[in-house]
């Protein structure tokens, strides 16, 4: 099934048409609520001989979330996103959506957490509520930019060299990041050279989107080490990385592991990565701990899942009729 209609993309689909991998994730909080605030006004710079792409927006539209603290003590409440498989190509479609459809689905499934900033609020929210407010065009550049590189994907796969309107896409970054301008202190006495990012993620992405804006050298060699860096960044924007989580309920005897943090952006960087790697499924079986592909669905955060050697052997039965026994003595 085909939801985003590019026929460019059509080498990364998996067997059902989807742009979509099954790995185990997390699920994450929905937004208390989002409001849509500014219209896009041009001005003209000060300078009258400034050239024209010196022209900046006075007011970008832009998304104010209202979201329970992450680091709330007391048990999370309100409705879960659960992805589905249709989320990330949802995603790519809001690369020319307006302002009210990036809101309809951001008030689904929450912010990105990147190139945002804290807003203080004149009526104050509930003592566990934050508010943060994230620029519409950044929304569209990402959703443009995650299309490009999956683009870039497909070519390479095909033998073929990057086409130049997806550097394009990638380097015409919206002013909220091309006027990024902060920098850890002291960066250049704090590299760590086992992590591919010389900077932090958002200064990292600021860079790379430069110099590709600037015609920078992206022939075979630098275009293929520049598209790994970006995905490499928006793995780190995401915080993807493997998670251990330990579900409150009787069932839960261990924890288990995801691959993605408790946001949208996670979700979606890493979706990107394994469709561009050609990665279509994996997981980690709560019996044997190997990793087996998932040929069905995509295991579910807090749900028990294992591979087929260990279902073969009835494993599942007996963690059951285990866990049935427990809770009968305890009663």
């Amino acid at each position: 099934m085909r939801f985003v209609n590019d026929a460019s993309l059509d080498e990364l689909r998996n067997s059902d048409g989807w742009l979509f991998s099954q790995v185990p994730s997390q699920d994450w909080l929905r937004p208390n609520g989002v409001t849509l605030h500014g219209n896009a006004m041009f001005i003209p710079p000060r300078n009258h001989k400034a050239p024209i792409n010196a022209l900046r927006f006075r007011r970008d539209p832009e998304l104010e979330f209202v979201i329970q603290k992450p680091w709330t003590l007391r048990r999370p409440g309100g409705q879960r996103v659960r992805p589905t498989a249709d989320l990330f190509e949802r995603f790519l479609l809001l690369s020319d959506a307006s302002d009210e459809q990036i809101r309809d689905f951001a008030s689904r499934f929450g912010p990105l957490f990147i190139y945002y900033r804290s807003v203080s609020r004149s009526v104050h929210t509930e003592r566990d509520e934050i508010a943060v407010s994230e620029s519409c065009s950044v929304w569209r550049y990402f959703a443009r930019c995650m299309r490009a590189l999956l683009h870039i994907a497909a070519r390479v796969r095909l033998s073929q060299s990057a086409d130049k309107d997806d550097w394009r896409a990638i380097g015409s970054s919206p002013p909220r990041i091309s006027d990024y301008e902060e920098l850890p202190e002291n960066a250049e006495n704090t590299l760590d050279f086992l992590n591919p990012l010389i900077l932090r993620a958002e200064a990292d992405w600021h860079y790379r989107a430069g110099f590709i804006h600037q015609g920078g050298n992206l022939g075979s060699d630098h275009g293929r080490r520049m598209w790994s860096n970006l995905i490499n960044v928006l793995l780190e924007l995401g915080n993807v990385r493997p998670w251990l989580l330990w579900e409150r309920s009787r069932e839960a005897k261990a924890p288990n592991l995801v691959f993605s943090g408790p946001s949208l952006l996670s979700y979606l960087a890493l979706q990107l990565c394994l469709k561009a790697s050609n990665h279509d499924s994996f997981a980690v079986c709560s019996s044997c701990n190997r990793q087996y592909p998932p040929y069905k669905r995509a295991p579910k955060a807090g749900q028990r899942h294992f591979c087929s050697d260990c279902r073969s052997r009835g494993v599942p039965v007996k963690l059951a009729q285990r866990d049935r026994r427990e809770r009968l003595r305890k009663q």
